[in-house]
């Protein structure tokens, strides 16, 4: 494939593939054509080529491109990739033996210190190790009914939790951490039995509130089981993310987890009942246990392809325990992880899916109003005569009376804060192509809207704040041009920084019509293990050779 193409085509071409596929033979026939046809090494497509490799589980060939070339087995970037899947693969002994005899810099000798950190343990023993000079929470901090009651100076100094078994009572020893320790990762075996939560439900201007008395510690929660990466990850004021073999409590069975197969993620809501079971990949059994991270940060979450990704991953010990044959079935509900301090707190469900869905209409129709010059289209979803309710009667037969019609892009929930009784502040970043006198500009807008619940039991919009995110760029700007801008603006934006703040880009323009679509891929310089995350960027592109980039 691709035996008449350039160079310069070649390495678009395996861009483009492997943006919309990381596990394209495509890839492999056209990576392995230009490596053919030049002796020059482009270490980014070597990159590309080697985890494509790896997503198609050709590990053997994988490790056979980096040693039958030895200018390329010298190189920075493939040395770390080489300890990596040695790692991914539970090869120790071999990892041990390749970290010794080669030349490592700064940053590799780091990921090998990490990486040895984690296996030595392993390879001593099976079993947890015991740990001494507990001390245990005060009787005087669980109550008779079963609730945990943590002092704020414990969660101040961040304590290690070493043990925690989950049955009708909820017991925990603590261990004080050093300075050096803080970011250790402990060990927890877990029971069968579900956590206690206690929950009630009030009455409030005629809407119901479900109300959850927490009685866990704030923790970040990992499921290890070894035959592979398997976890159960609670972030924290987050949802639960599940990569294992997965039955859901209707017994629906989604995928079949094995030794040596790709992680997947499934995202489940606070609350939600399910079961997940796994069969080791031989002829003895693993136990299953439960990790907590208490650092700062967050652990990473697995990608499709078996990598970590998101913010940089604390250290994450895979434990291997035999046992019998098959791992036990576990049930488990998850609920959202707070700290209860000497006065327990209440916590309110916020009403966020109706809310949500108030504002999705609104959105819809008030973008056909604009277009048709008909306020009654939007004033069901407004307080009457509150601020917006004036403006969008006069601002809206102005805007069709101007020959300004609108377009919907995009519309995505941000965050969903309660301010006062019955009264949200809703977070929502919205895309909205704006044209007028023929000519159309796409703009992003960073929208807080104020919604009142009213005594009917409606929820309605009382007034709303916008900020416009970018401005249109007007000059032309090349290929080149576009990525370093995009570049430049991504990396502003807090979560894209603290997620991909290093790497490479690669990129391809496909041209449609007199619009066209460029990718950037960034690869996290952090994490164990690296896989580039797809971001699309949008540009408005004219006639000719240069693009306009609007973010």
């Amino acid at each position: 494939m691709g035996n008449n193409l350039t160079e310069k085509e070649l390495i678009e071409k395996i861009n483009s593939i492997w943006i919309k596929n990381k596990k394209s033979e495509d890839v492999i026939n056209c990576c392995e054509t230009l490596f053919n046809q030049t002796n020059d090494i482009n270490i980014d497509i070597y990159i590309i080529y080697l985890n494509t490799l790896v997503n198609l589980k050709k590990y053997s060939k994988a490790f056979e491109v980096i040693d039958n070339n030895k200018q390329l087995g010298k190189m920075n970037e493939i040395i770390s990739f080489k300890m990596k899947l040695l790692f991914f693969l539970n090869r120790y002994e071999e990892l041990e033996k390749y970290i010794s005899n080669v030349e490592l810099d700064e940053d590799n000798e780091k990921l090998a210190q990490k990486i040895l950190s984690q296996i030595k343990p392993k390879q001593k023993t099976n079993k947890p190790q015991e740990i001494k000079d507990k001390s245990v929470v005060n009787e005087n901090t669980v109550d008779k009914k079963d609730k945990v009651i943590e002092k704020s100076k414990l969660v101040k100094e961040q304590p290690r939790f070493k043990e925690v078994k989950v049955t009708n009572e909820v017991k925990i020893e603590r261990e004080q951490p050093t300075v050096k320790e803080s970011n250790i990762i402990s060990e927890y075996k877990i029971a069968n039995e579900t956590p206690k939560v206690d929950s009630k439900e009030v009455k409030d201007n005629n809407k119901t509130k479900n109300k959850f008395k927490i009685i866990l510690p704030t923790l970040v929660i990992v499921l290890l089981v070894v035959g592979g990466s398997i976890f159960i990850l609670n972030k924290k004021d987050s949802d639960v993310v599940i990569n294992t073999v997965l039955n859901l409590s209707n017994q629906e069975e989604i995928k079949q987890y094995q030794s040596g197969q790709e992680s997947i993620s499934y995202e489940l809501p606070i609350g939600k009942e399910f079961e997940f079971i796994s069969s080791a990949n031989s002829s003895t059994d693993k136990e299953l246990y439960v990790t907590y991270n208490v650092s700062d940060e967050n652990i990473a979450t697995i990608t499709e392809d078996g990598f970590f990704k998101g913010k940089k991953a604390g250290t994450v010990d895979v434990l291997t325990l035999n046992k019998n044959k098959v791992v036990n079935t576990i049930k488990v509900k998850v609920v959202k992880a707070q700290v209860i301090l000497e006065d327990e707190t209440t916590y309110d469900v916020l009403p966020t899916d109706e809310i949500r869905e108030v504002l999705k209409n609104y959105e819809k129709d008030y973008i056909q109003a604009v277009n048709e010059g008909n306020y009654s289209l939007v004033e069901k979803y407004l307080v009457k005569g509150g601020p917006l309710d004036k403006e969008h009667k006069t601002n809206i037969k102005k805007f069709y009376d101007d020959g300004i019609r609108e377009e919907l892009k995009s519309f995505e929930f941000i965050s969903i804060d309660e301010i006062s009784n019955g009264e949200y502040i809703v977070n929502v970043n919205e895309t909205i192509a704006i044209t007028k006198n023929g000519e159309k500009k796409v703009k992003q807008f960073d929208s807080f809207y104020n919604v009142k619940l009213q005594d009917n039991g409606e929820y309605l919009i009382y007034e709303m704040q916008i900020n416009e995110i970018n401005e249109e760029i007007d000059k032309k700007l090349s290929v080149e041009e576009a990525i370093e801008f995009c570049t430049n603006r991504l990396k502003e934006i807090d979560w894209y920084n603290d997620t991909y703040g290093q790497g490479e880009y690669y990129g391809t323009s496909e041209e449609e019509g007199s619009r066209g679509y460029y990718y950037i891929i960034y690869e996290c310089g952090e994490s164990f293990y690296v896989n580039p995350e797809k971001m699309e960027v949008y540009y408005i592109a004219p006639a000719g050779d240069g693009f306009s980039a609007a973010l």
